[in-house]
């Protein structure tokens, strides 16, 4: 027993040994635990052998600490590696299961970067089985080609492969879809038609709209089956009769109502591929315009709800022969040629109406055919285009006057586009050197030019200009020594245009001296200029 006088000496030692955490046997930190220390030491080994087994056990069997959480990212990284290599390889399934592991461990970046691993997978594998299915069906094996993208689409494949397979794959199904059904219904034999349709490899492969598209294709392969006595009118381009005897048909009960718009699409197909052919023909025929309304007409017979686009295309070039025709323009080989000042492009299908894109000053071009008074062009090189096809690079009509054979760079535009052009001229008389200004006002054949130097304006004749050029190699006077006397230089480029007042780098002939300089204060010599 403790005596009474020293239980409560005991109680007060024992109190502030509790609340100083007891006798020195505080709880162990996280990091200084048994448990971090080891985990630290199987994180360096798993470092050393960058093995994904013992990053695995180093997060299985310490996974409440730190070290464990530093190895999780650092394993997604190596098993990103082997999704990459096993993608490059074409082993789809590990690349996939490294992938999606990835994932479970990544930090944020990584976990972006995993998605996107998933992804190029799913691309790269789809690309293969669709390309795999081309090749079966090319084959004739059509029941082959939809087996082979059916059968990975059974085993629960991310949303992206299926809808990216699918997509790649559905044009050659559906084309030997219907070559297949089209057999079996020229044959008599309608129900094997029906049977590949609604086979189980068919209605896997095929998204909902290219299922829809392969129903709406055998419908049409039977409709032209029961219509077939209209296929001679078509061959023959006796587009009316057709649709009379289409008429008759539905008429006599042959066809049905629902029937109908099937036959109707089957014309239209036809006519279709025959209005682009005339379109074609057109572009060289000797009068485009009677072509053009042959093809108006028969367009009409379509009645299409919206007229396809290749047929609103053909159309629109038509129209350019047509007006090339009523100019009486001649086609020729592409020649360039450079804009004479500012032109207004008409648009290629009316000479006459208001421009609608204007050619700078000085901008190549490509003469592809004229009349007496308009310039058909192009404003992009069309390359060895010839004939018919150079309508299609046609970008309007021009005044024909206002184009040169040859650079009009540094030429002064017509005098009536001069104001606001930059002009070397006398602007300091009675000195003849040449100083740089812009053009402020145009009075007949007298001009006012305001120097860049100083703004001052100076007006002369028409005849005293030259084209403002700051080109490479242009001669020069320029302060290089000294800020007193002008020496000799040449311009190497131009630095900037602030504000109207541009600056170049000039190398002075004396002492190969390079610094820049305001153009304002450089004058020069009309020999030394570019010929007018």
């Amino acid at each position: 027993m403790i005596p009474r006088k020293s239980l409560g000496l005991f109680l007060i030692v024992s109190a502030l040994a509790s609340a100083c955490g007891g006798a020195g046997q505080g709880s162990e930190s996280p990091a200084d635990s048994p448990d971090e220390a080891k985990a630290q030491r199987l994180l360096e080994r798993a470092r050393q052998s960058h093995d994904a087994g013992h990053y695995r056990r180093l997060v299985l069997r310490f996974g409440d600490t730190q070290a464990a959480e530093d190895g999780k990212d650092e394993l997604a990284g190596i098993l990103l590696e082997q999704a990459k290599k096993a993608m490059a390889e074409g082993d789809w399934a590990t690349a996939h299961d490294r992938a999606e592991e990835a994932r479970e461990y990544a930090a944020l970046d990584r976990t972006r970067e995993a998605l996107a691993v998933e992804k190029e997978i799913d691309e790269k594998r789809a690309a293969e089985v669709a390309a795999s299915a081309k090749k079966q069906a090319g084959q004739g094996k059509c029941a082959s080609a939809l087996k082979s993208v059916a059968t990975p689409l059974r085993q629960k494949p991310s949303a992206h492969f299926k809808e990216t397979l699918q997509k790649l794959a559905q044009d050659t199904l559906l084309d030997c879809m219907e070559a297949k059904m089209g057999e079996d219904v020229k044959a008599g034999n309608v129900e094997a038609a029906r049977a590949l349709l609604s086979s189980p490899d068919a209605t896997t492969s095929l998204s909902n709209d290219g299922f829809t598209e392969a129903g709406k294709r055998l419908k049409k392969l039977i409709v032209g089956e029961s219509t077939k006595e209209i296929r001679p009118l078509l061959e023959a381009k006796k587009w009316q009769e057709a649709i009379d005897r289409l008429n008759a048909l539905q008429k006599d009960g042959k066809i049905s109502a629902a029937e109908r718009p099937l036959a109707d699409e089957i014309l239209r197909d036809a006519l279709h591929q025959h209005l682009l052919a005339l379109g074609k023909e057109g572009l060289t025929a000797k009068k485009p315009s009677e072509v053009a309304a042959e093809l108006d007409r028969e367009l009409a017979l379509g009645k299409w709800k919206a007229v396809p686009a290749d047929v609103v295309a053909a159309k629109k070039e038509l129209a350019i022969a047509v007006e090339c025709e009523k100019r009486r323009c001649k086609m020729a080989s592409p020649k360039a040629q450079w804009a004479w000042g500012a032109l207004g492009v008409a648009p290629a299908q009316d000479a006459e109406a208001e421009a609608t894109a204007t050619v700078e000053h000085g901008q190549q071009v490509w003469l592809l055919g004229a009349g007496a008074h308009e310039a058909l062009i192009a404003t992009e090189d069309p390359g060895a285009a010839s004939g018919g096809a150079l309508f299609a690079k046609a970008a309007g009509w021009v005044d024909k006057k206002l184009l040169r054979p040859s650079s009009t760079k540094n030429t002064l535009p017509p005098t009536e586009q001069l104001e606001g052009f930059r002009v070397w001229a006398p602007l300091r008389p009675p000195d003849k050197a040449l100083h740089l200004g812009i053009v402020s006002k145009v009075d007949g054949k007298k001009v006012t030019v305001k120097r860049i130097a100083d703004g001052g304006e100076v007006t002369l004749d028409v005849k005293a200009l030259h084209a403002g050029t700051l080109d490479e190699g242009v001669k020069v006077m320029a302060f290089c020594a000294d800020q007193v006397h002008t020496e000799v230089a040449r311009i190497q480029s131009v630095v900037s245009e602030d504000a109207g007042k541009p600056k170049v780098k000039i190398t002075c002939e004396k002492g190969d001296i390079t610094r820049v300089e305001v153009a304002g204060a450089l004058t020069t010599k009309p020999e030394w200029l570019p010929k007018k």
